[in-house]
């Protein structure tokens, strides 16, 4: 809990310092590259959990028969890591996050508010946050 309440207090206070040094826009460019950000991610790791269940399900029901398959799943292996990221790449989720981080930068940029250091301080600092919290 203390780890998410750290997060969101340096969102607030790197938001706030980016408004003061370099004007609202930067602000606000940094809080939309945030949101944005953050919500690629989440989806990321949804797409992820949601396949990797689904594939350790197969693999346990595989599990009785693996002697006879042995040799086929050795050559599967490179296939079916290339089938996981593809199918990781197009999934709804994802999708419909690029869409939403694509929407907001052409509304910044056509509102004139898009400030290129706001935004790369926005997506950084989401990063930042996102390992932070995945530390043990």
């Amino acid at each position: 809990m203390f780890k998410y309440s750290l997060a969101a207090a340096v969102n607030i206070c790197v938001a706030l310092g980016i408004s003061l040094f370099l004007h609202i826009p930067a602000g606000i460019s940094f809080e939309v590259a945030y949101f944005s950000t953050l919500l690629v991610v989440i989806s990321s790791c949804y797409a992820l959990q949601k396949r990797l269940a689904k594939e350790l399900e197969s693999i346990q029901q595989q599990a009785g028969e693996q002697d006879k398959q042995d040799q086929a799943t050795n050559k599967g292996i490179g296939i079916s890591k290339f089938m996981l990221g593809v199918r990781l790449s197009f999934g709804l989720y994802r999708l419909l996050s690029y869409i939403v981080l694509g929407f907001c930068v052409v509304v910044l940029i056509d509102l004139r508010c898009f400030h290129i250091v706001g935004y790369v301080a926005g997506v950084l600092v989401c990063l930042c946050s996102v390992i932070i919290l995945r530390m043990p």
